[in-house]
């Protein structure tokens, strides 16, 4: 969607209205026509065009409807920000749109060579359940609605091995930036997936492969090989060439790939995949020393075992006969460390910590007792439990300045989806129910240029426009509270 600075949308609105300048000018008591001129170029700054603005919505010269002020207000803050800045931010905010799900039933088209008729995506991706492994090449960033069909193949082709490796040409366009991040955080968490970014695109000689360009090798039980090649276009459609014998052009392909990769960055760090208490405690470890004098904002559907008291987490942890280890094991004693650690830096340490939750999980923790990141060891939380953590969290927020929790303004389809930001240092993006099953891995991104667009996003965007007042917080926690006393125990 292109966006439109102020001089633009009022460019467009006086041709659409049939008004000239000077009956601008005119109409809005400016003595200058130069004035209006300035305007239109978008030679002005900020604060002429928003006096300008209220000038406009107060006289009404051109008839406005609400459609139009709100085009109006939209533009300024183009112009504020920039377009470039502005365009980023709202891709990133589909990502926490329910209504960006819908997109699910839109798959890219093509036209088939060898039939001549038009193909979904998912159409050629059902071609190739037939085959025992899948070895794919993603040049740069691709649409998301391409990896929305990825992700689906491979939830649902159980039988087949799947390993994706994606080469991102990262620019200083925030909205590239923005779009490379939509493409691949659905993807993120899969287990035989490799990210590498560069810096920019190679240049276009006879050996580069252009953006949006995939390469699949096929493979059969029996050990037979064939190549598919897509391209996929700005417009949201792709192109492709289907069943080329061997593997001898996916060769060349992977050739060039580990050329570019050994100059490149690996995006998505991750750790060693073990079992489930030592990935806990992996992940334990790691945000403690990312956390260490840093700003932290965690965005999910509900609480996290972070904010748990550490007597109830200890409690349960007990049930469980400390996961089936006992209390003196030494990797129960080093959880436990962790965990104390991650509590005590959480409501004790001075450093911002902005929890984004939605009211929905909230009521959710208070109706089922179940939390966002639930350890697959533990028992749903009793409502003794529940209200204590809500008091103990109210607690907190009335006492700790450096402690918030903003709730999202709107249902935001976060789901079992987890963002934590650590500021400058990494971004943290992991789904707790991705049913990627055993193939379900942990990671994040230090990136620079996906660290900034996100950055800017969160402080700018989803914050400010997007959340409710922290009084709100008070009053909803307040009003749960009383709820468990009114439910039976």
């Amino acid at each position: 969607m292109e966006y439109m600075t102020f001089g633009e949308c009022l460019d467009s609105l006086l041709k659409s209205k049939k008004m000239s300048v000077s009956g601008l000018a005119e109409a809005t008591g400016t003595k200058s026509r130069n004035s209006i001129r300035r305007l239109l170029k978008d030679e002005c700054g900020i604060s002429v065009m928003e006096a300008f603005n209220s000038k406009l919505m107060e006289s009404d010269p051109l008839a406005l409807s609400e459609a139009e002020r709100s085009q109006l207000e939209q533009a300024l803050e183009v112009s504020k920000v920039g377009k470039d800045t502005y365009q980023a931010r709202k891709i990133l905010l589909q990502l926490f749109d329910n209504n960006g799900q819908i997109r699910k039933n839109e798959s890219p088209l093509a036209l088939n060579p060898a039939t001549k008729e038009t193909i979904p995506l998912r159409e050629l991706f059902a071609t190739y359940k037939a085959y025992s492994k899948l070895n794919l090449l993603i040049f740069d960033a691709v649409s998301a609605e391409f990896t929305d069909e990825l992700v689906d193949m491979i939830l649902n082709y159980a039988s087949t091995y799947i390993s994706v490796s994606q080469l991102l040409y990262l620019r200083d366009s925030s909205i590239h930036n923005a779009e490379t991040f939509a493409s691949i955080f659905k993807l993120f968490n899969y287990e035989h997936y490799n990210l590498y970014s560069t810096p920019s695109e190679p240049a276009l000689d006879k050996t580069a492969v252009p953006s949006g360009f995939i390469i699949i090798n096929k493979e059969t039980a029996e050990g037979g090989h064939s190549t598919d090649l897509i391209r996929m276009d700005h417009g949201g459609s792709f192109s492709f060439i289907q069943d080329m014998p061997g593997n001898s052009l996916y060769h060349f392909y992977l050739h060039h790939f580990d050329s570019l990769k050994m100059n490149s960055q690996i995006i998505r760090r991750t750790y060693k995949k073990k079992n489930p208490v030592a990935t806990v405690l992996n992940i334990s470890n790691l945000s403690v020393q990312l956390g260490e004098n840093t700003n932290v904002y965690r965005i999910q559907h509900g609480l996290s075992y972070l904010m748990i008291p550490y007597d109830i987490l200890l409690n349960m942890a007990a049930e469980t006969n400390y996961f089936g280890l006992g209390e003196n094991n030494p990797i129960f004693q080093n959880l436990k460390q962790v965990w104390y650690e991650r509590f005590y830096s959480c409501f004790n340490i001075d450093t911002r910590k902005v929890h984004i939750l939605t009211k929905r999980g909230l009521l959710d923790f208070v109706k089922n007792g179940v939390l966002s990141d639930h350890f697959c060891y533990f028992r749903p939380f009793t409502l003794e439990e529940i209200k204590a953590t809500l008091e103990f969290i109210f607690k907190q927020l009335t006492e700790k300045g450096f402690l918030k929790i903003l709730l999202l303004k709107n249902d935001y389809a976060l789901g079992n989806i987890q963002f934590l930001y650590y500021e400058d240092k990494a971004l943290w993006l992991f789904d707790a129910s991705s049913g990627y099953n055993e193939n379900y891995f942990e990671g994040f991104i230090d990136s620079a240029p996906i660290l900034e667009v996100f950055d800017d996003f969160i402080k700018n965007e989803l914050i400010p426009n997007h959340t409710w007042p922290e009084s709100e917080t008070r009053d909803f926690l307040e009003h749960l509270i009383a709820n468990c006393d009114d439910q039976p125990d």
